[in-house]
């Protein structure tokens, strides 16, 4: 205890000099979030729906896209709708499948791809002009797995 020496009482009682924390990196900012294209298309109402369901309304054609990719399928479907709609036909049946289930990066239960998308698709600009509406199919005709569509009266 030789080499210690007494601490100066007028350093004792000085402040600890101040060390600011280091600042955060900014963080991105998110991109703005838009609602999706598929709120552009209305629902069919539940009348139309019945008379679909229980055949007072016909399905006049019906489009199947099981096994089907992305690319394929959207070219499909563009293709039908508007065939459909410039022969004048007023309901369709587009069928999707109910796809496998996956899990999104949060847990969320995902479903099959095209039954995400052909909705979106339908919004397009380039298929809006021809969809009035859009519904999930009764059970007998596929439920989840497909969507009745309503077209528009070609002009």
């Amino acid at each position: 205890m030789r080499t210690v020496t007494p601490l100066d009482p007028a350093e004792a009682t000085a402040a600890p000099p101040t060390v600011k924390p280091p600042t955060p990196a900014p963080r991105p900012t998110p991109a703005p979030t838009t609602p999706g294209p598929a709120s552009d298309v209305g629902p069919i109402d539940r009348k139309t729906a019945r008379r679909i369901e229980r055949g007072r309304m016909g399905i006049e054609a019906r489009l199947d896209l099981h096994g089907d990719t992305q690319a394929v399928a959207h070219t499909r479907l563009a293709r039908f709708i508007a065939e459909q709609a410039s022969a004048g036909r007023k309901s369709v049946l587009v069928i999707t499948g109910k796809g496998t289930v996956g899990e999104q990066p949060y847990g969320e239960p995902a479903r099959g791809v095209l039954r995400r998308q052909v909705p979106m698709w339908l919004a397009a600009p380039d298929l809006r002009r021809y969809v009035v509406g859009l519904r999930n199919a009764a059970r007998h005709h596929g439920g989840d797995g497909a969507y009745y569509v309503l077209l528009r009266k070609p002009k």
